[in-house]
Parts: C-alpha cells; structure tokens; sequence
C-alpha cells in the first residue's frame, strides 16, 4: 500500500525519513558516540570526546570525519576490539539505503590505521560475519 510509508517504527529515537544519506549517516553516528560515551569503558566504540566533524557522500561512499581523539592510540590497544569498533561504525552507516562503503578520517586527513589492524585507507563495506553471533571478525 501506499500509506505504510508513514509508519513509524517503534523506538525509533531519530525520524530519518526524507533525509538525505548524509544527514541519516550523520544521525545514527552521532548516536553511536553518544551511546558509546556513556558505555563503560571497556564497552565504547569511539575514545571519549570524539566527535563527529562532518559527513561527506561520494557515490555510495559515505565519508565520516572525526576529531583527533578519535585516533588515541591507547584506545585502538587491542586489535579484535580495534575491528568490532570500526566496524560498528561502518555497519550503522552501511544501513542507510544508497551506502556501500565507508571512508573515516581524522580531522580532513587521511589515517593508515588507527590501531595498525584494520586499514583505513580505502573504504570499508559492510562486514556480514560481525552480525553472526561467535564470529570475531577477521577475514584474511
């Protein structure tokens, strides 16, 4: 039908409809972090502070771009949480219809890596094996 467009999900904080991409991307992230700032910390996805500088789109790729926190070494220690975390951002953005890929920089530049396991220098798609419950990450 025609109508079902209007509904809303329940316990959908964010109204996404008829945003562009850019400003859903920007939205679900900015809940990323403010869940995660609020996580214990071994729970967080981003270091605290992290902020959200902008969104770009290209294409299907979705361009995040952080402040400096967000490239605390200490916080990318351990490489499987280095992956859950990057890929927690890349999997929410990957959802909005339209995203591929995700490019993440720090403040403008581009970044190797933020804990040396997961490459950022090209985008990243989607990762189905985090989605599976006793899968962590990996694939090589």
């Amino acid at each position: 039908g025609d109508h079902d467009r209007a509904d809303e999900k329940p316990g959908e904080p964010v109204d996404l409809q008829g945003t562009k991409p850019v400003e859903r991307a920007k939205a679900l992230i900015e809940a990323l972090i403010r869940r995660s700032d609020t996580s214990e910390a071994d729970r967080r996805v981003v270091p605290l502070g992290t902020e959200l500088l902008g969104v770009t789109t290209e294409g299907d790729t979705v361009t995040l771009n952080f402040n400096s926190v967000m490239n605390t070494p200490e916080f990318w220690s351990g490489s499987e949480h280095e992956y859950l975390a990057v890929y927690a951002i890349v999997n929410t953005v990957t959802q909005v219809p339209g995203v591929k890929s995700v490019l993440i920089r720090i403040e403008d530049q581009e970044v190797e890596s933020l804990g040396g396991h997961v490459m950022l220098d090209e985008p990243l798609e989607k990762d189905e094996t985090i989605m599976k419950p006793g899968k962590t990450g990996g694939r090589r």
